[in-house]
């Protein structure tokens, strides 16, 4: 059985992931590692995946995990994108933990949009929601 865990916002740094982000760090630095971007992967307003030898999949947020959203809702599941690849990952296992972070990131912080939290909670909630209904997946929200 596969398990995959997802960390998202801010605060899985704040609130003491900063440990793992040392390790990744320390790792990607002792060992050479490159993260490099693939163009080609970008679609429309979604940034292109990037690639490191030993990494799945390294991506933006919030705009891959909405058009993610989107492609469960209407089950487009052959997007090679960002979004479609996440999708990927996500309809080839069992259990999905979602680790969404509830604070603000200072460093993209707008005073123009509080909305932010509460709009990672929703498309969280509307991903659980449409992985074990439509999907049959066990997923799991750690808010932290």
């Amino acid at each position: 059985m596969t398990v995959i865990k997802v960390c998202l916002g801010s605060s899985c740094y704040v609130r003491g992931n900063n440990e793992t982000l040392a390790f990744l760090e320390n790792y990607i630095r002792q060992n050479k590692k490159e993260i490099v971007n693939l163009p080609q992967t970008q679609s429309g307003d979604l940034p292109p995946v990037a690639t490191m030898e030993g990494v799945e999949l390294v991506t933006e947020g919030i705009l891959t995990l909405t058009r993610a959203a989107e492609y469960l809702e209407r089950e487009e599941l052959n997007h090679q994108d960002a979004a479609g690849q996440l999708v990927d990952f996500f309809l080839s296992t069992d259990i999905i933990e979602f680790m969404v972070g509830a604070m603000l990131n200072q460093a993209h912080y707008a005073p123009s949009l509080p909305i932010e939290i509460e709009v990672r909670r929703t498309i969280i909630k509307k991903m659980k929601k449409l992985l074990e209904e439509k999907y049959f997946k066990q997923v799991t929200i750690h808010y932290i």
